[in-house]
C-alpha cells in the first residue's frame, strides 16, 4: 500500500498514445514546451501477458491434500490441509464436538513455526476461527467489527515427521503466494503526528515478526533522504521496499529507483506503504481495491501476503528538470 504491496515493473511506451497526445495538447494551451514533455506507462509482465490475471490472482498449486488425527488448541480433531485452507473437525464429546473450522491460508494466516510435534498457526482474522484456546487479541486502528484479530492455533501432531511435512506444504503455500522474505522498511519520523516511529515499533512490527520476515530499518533524517536511500540501496539484498510514512515519502523512493542506472531493474522492486504521514490516499485506495477496510493493520497484512497492484507513474522533462509523479500532477502560477 503502498499498504497494499504495489509493484512496478515493465516500461512500454507509445508515441501516439492518446494520454500523450492530451498531455501535449494540455501543455501546448500553458506554453509548455512540448518536445520535453512524456507519460511513461509502467505495468506488470502478468497484466501485460494477460489482462484478466491480475483480478484472479496467482494460480492454485496443486498440491496432495494431507489427512492427520491431531489435536487442535488441546481438542481431538480430524484436520486436512490442502493448498487452499486447513480446516478440522472436533471428534471429541462437548458442545463444539463436530464442529467444522477453516483457515484460510492466504487471508488468515500470518505465519507459522514447527516445534516438535507441534504445529503453531499466527492468526490474523475477522471473528475467532480458533476454538479453545488462547483468545484472539486486538490489532490494527479505526475500530469497527471488520478488524482482523490475532489469535494462535496449536495443531499437536502423531510425529514430529507428520508436523515437518505439514510445515513444508504450508511453506510451499506461501512461496507460491509470492510472501516476501526479506524487506527494507523506510521510516519517516517526522510525517503526519510525528508518530512514524512508533507506529513501526507498535503496529509494523509484531506482524511482520509473526510472518517471520527479517527486516532492515532506516528513518529519514531530511527532505529526499528517502530518495537518496533508495538510489543507493543494494536491491539485491531484499524483496520490497515499505515506506512508514505518508504519500510523500513513496514519491521520494519512486524518484530514487528512476534515476539510478540500472533504473529498468530498479523499478521492478515491489514498494509498500503503511499510513503515518498527513496524506495517505496512496495506502487507501489500494487496500479498497483488494476489499479491506483502511487501517494500519490491514496494509501491513496485505504486504505480508504479497498483494501487487501494477502503478502509473507520469514522467515529466521540463529544460534540465526531471521528475516522476505516482498519484497526480499538478501546473500553475503561485500568488
Amino acid at each position: 500500500s503502498t499498504g497494499e504491496k504495489t509493484i512496478i515493473t515493465r516500461r512500454t511506451t507509445s508515441p501516439s498514445s492518446p494520454k500523450l497526445a492530451l498531455a501535449r495538447s494540455l501543455a501546448r494551451s500553458n506554453h509548455i514546451d512540448t518536445s520535453q514533455l512524456k507519460l511513461v506507462r509502467l505495468v506488470s509482465s502478468q497484466s501485460m501477458a494477460d489482462p484478466q490475471a491480475e483480478a484472479r490472482g496467482p494460480p492454485e498449486p496443486r498440491a496432495e491434500t494431507l489427512v492427520e488425527l491431531v489435536r487442535v488448541n488441546g481438542s481431538a480433531a480430524e484436520a486436512t490441509l490442502s493448498s487452499a485452507e486447513l480446516a478440522w473437525r472436533t471428534t471429541g464429546a462437548g458442545r463444539d464436538s463436530g464442529g467444522r473450522r477453516k483457515l484460510e491460508l492466504e487471508s488468515d494466516v500470518l505465519g507459522f513455526q514447527v516445534e516438535g510435534r507441534s504445529l503453531k498457526l499466527a492468526t490474523f482474522t475477522r471473528g475467532d476461527v480458533t476454538g479453545a484456546g488462547r483468545p484472539p487479541s486486538p490489532v490494527g486502528c479505526g475500530g469497527g467489527a471488520e478488524d482482523r484479530k490475532r489469535g494462535e492455533v496449536a495443531v499437536e501432531m502423531e510425529s514430529e515427521e507428520a508436523a515437518e511435512r505439514w510445515g513444508h506444504a504450508i511453506r510451499d503455500r506461501f512461496a507460491s503466494l509470492g510472501r516476501p522474505k526479506r524487506l527494507f522498511f523506510i521510516v519517516n519520523p517526522y510525517g503526519g503526528k510525528r508518530g512514524g516511529r512508533k507506529i513501526f515499533q507498535t503496529e509494523v512490527l509484531p506482524l511482520i515478526d509473526a510472518a517471520h520476515i527479517h527486516y532492515t530499518m532506516q528513518e529519514t533524517n531530511y527532505r529526499l533522504h528517502a530518495q537518496e536511500i533508495a538510489g543507493s540501496l543494494d536491491l539485491k539484498k531484499y524483496d520490497g521496499i515499505v515506506c512508514v510514512s505518508g504519500d510523500g515519502i513513496l514519491v521520494e523512493v519512486v524518484n530514487g529507483l528512476l534515476q539510478r542506472d540500472d533504473w529498468d531493474k530498479a523499478i521492478k522492486v515491489p514498494l509498500g506503504i503503511i499510513p503515518a504521514g498527513t496524506g495517505n490516499g496512496m495506502v487507501q485506495g489500494l487496500l479498497h481495491s483488494a476489499g479491506e477496510p483502511f487501517s494500519m493493520s490491514n496494509a501491513v497484512f496485505a504486504i505480508i501476503r504479497g498483494h501487487r497492484r501494477a502503478l502509473d507513474v507520469t514522467s515529466v522533462v521540463q529544460g534540465k528538470t526531471r521528475f516522476f509523479s505516482v498519484m497526480m500532477l499538478t501546473w500553475g502560477f503561485g500568488s
